[in-house]
């Protein structure tokens, strides 16, 4: 029977089965945290920033294996949009009702329950090294630096070490994706050149860890506290304008403050919403699209769409990814699943997964010329970090880095502290070079 169907059985009935029934090309379905959201304007794969590289990838693994006798399904945890119902299949197993989170549900296999195969961001893997993973270092590798250290440098083979110790030996890693900085920030008011008067601007800003932290560290050391309130936003609902008639002010915001992480939100439609002040999402074309989504306009042309209504609160629009230089997407697949599929089969998985990380590079990079004229076009002003900032920020990287690498292995996790000695040394023996790579530009 083909493995998709057989998820909830023993791995003694599925693989033997799974492999007999290959000559009939039998599918193995992978499930992915997010759908592709086909919508028009989007890249190749879909407008999701996981969601679309993930569709690329089994696009491009199924051109290889079609002639291998298998076939890559993609399965989605979230709800399935109407305008993704013909790509994607419903969620085999729920998260984290069923597993704490996909990397489990693969690690335990269908013979548990679990999944045969999914595609994740390490920064959900359970493991507190996955947040150097997922975006790199801040003020650390570039996208195709890191493509070296991962591919070529033994970032692959540590991060497959920690996986095997922490998950049994059940998970076999693949890189698929890889796109560039993210842009750094909508703001409701150009940045203020001081660290102090920006830690002292009363802002809850929607912005990542542990660049949220990092931040927090560089205002402590220029006098000011700042504040962390997660998942909260400035009123109670998320859903509704704030403030509004049963929505009141929550928190009374009076220096820099971070949180608004609200699942299944937007940071758009918060901002929209006045939940938030600033925030920060992906690349500026993913922004550009995730706009038009908040304001159920997926199916205007870039060329007339008005996001004005979202731009308008906060117009200034900074780039220079100082947080997060990159995002990297994986594969994750049963080991006793993969040790079964035919050598054939795994390379093709495998030279799938480079091929898709060039593409999603290249493609992410082509666009975020035309997605900074829309925004130009729509209200946002366009600028870079100030320097001044920049400065603390990076003075405050390495220490804070170091104090989460030390207080995690106090408790047992040793990972991040390997992660970021291994990237930090990288960086460090080939920071000449890196330097010396980047010619400044005058025209």
């Amino acid at each position: 029977m083909p493995l998709s169907k057989s998820v909830f059985f023993s791995a003694s009935l599925i693989l033997p089965s799974f492999l007999a029934h290959a000559a009939n090309a039998d599918q193995l379905p992978v499930q992915v945290q997010f759908p592709p959201l086909t919508m028009q304007e989007a890249p190749r794969g879909g407008a999701h920033p996981v969601g679309g590289p993930a569709h690329i990838f089994i696009d491009n693994a199924n051109a290889l294996l079609g002639a291998l006798d298998l076939e890559l399904v993609y399965h989605v945890t979230d709800k399935v949009p109407d305008s993704d119902r013909e790509t994607v299949q419903p969620k085999l197993v729920s998260i984290p009702e069923d597993f704490a989170n996909l990397y489990e549900a693969v690690a335990a296999g269908p013979d548990a329950g679990g999944l045969a195969a999914a595609i994740g961001l390490p920064i959900s893997n359970g493991l507190e090294s996955g947040q150097l993973l997922v975006a790199g270092m801040p003020f650390g590798l570039h996208p195709s630096e890191f493509a070296s250290w991962l591919i070529s440098g033994g970032g692959l083979e540590l991060e497959q070490d920690i996986y095997n110790e922490a998950f049994d030996n059940n998970l076999v890693v693949v890189p698929i994706a890889l796109t560039s900085g993210q842009e750094a920030g909508f703001f409701p008011e150009p940045l203020p050149t001081s660290m102090t008067e920006m830690c002292q601007q009363p802002w809850l800003a929607r912005w990542p860890a542990p660049a949220s932290a990092i931040w927090q560290q560089a205002c402590q050391t220029a006098g000011v506290e700042t504040t962390n309130i997660g998942a909260e936003t400035l009123c109670a609902d998320p859903s509704a304008a704030c403030p509004s008639e049963g929505n009141p002010v929550k928190h009374d915001i009076n220096t820099l403050t971070f949180g608004g992480f609200q699942p299944g939100r937007l940071p758009q439609q918060l901002r929209q919403l006045d939940q938030v002040d600033a925030y920060e999402l992906n690349l500026p074309y993913t922004g550009v699209l995730m706009m038009k989504r908040a304001l159920g306009l997926e199916n205007e042309s870039n060329d007339t769409v008005d996001l004005s209504p979202i731009i308008e609160k906060a117009p200034y629009f900074y780039l220079n990814a100082w947080h997060q230089p990159l995002s990297y997407i994986e594969l994750l697949v049963n080991r006793q699943v993969w040790d079964n599929l035919s050598e054939a089969q795994r390379v093709a998985i495998r030279t799938s997964g480079q091929a898709s990380m060039l593409e999603t590079l290249a493609v992410g990079l082509e666009a975020q010329g035309e997605a900074i004229e829309i925004l130009k076009r729509n209200g946002a002003e366009v600028n870079e970090w100030p320097v001044e900032l920049l400065k603390p920020l990076q003075e405050a990287t390495m220490p804070y880095l170091e104090g989460r690498a030390e207080a995690n292995s106090a408790e047992g996790d040793d990972s991040y502290r390997r992660i970021l000695d291994h990237m930090h040394s990288y960086q460090e023996e080939r920071q000449i070079y890196f330097n010396a790579a980047d010619a400044p530009r005058t025209f």
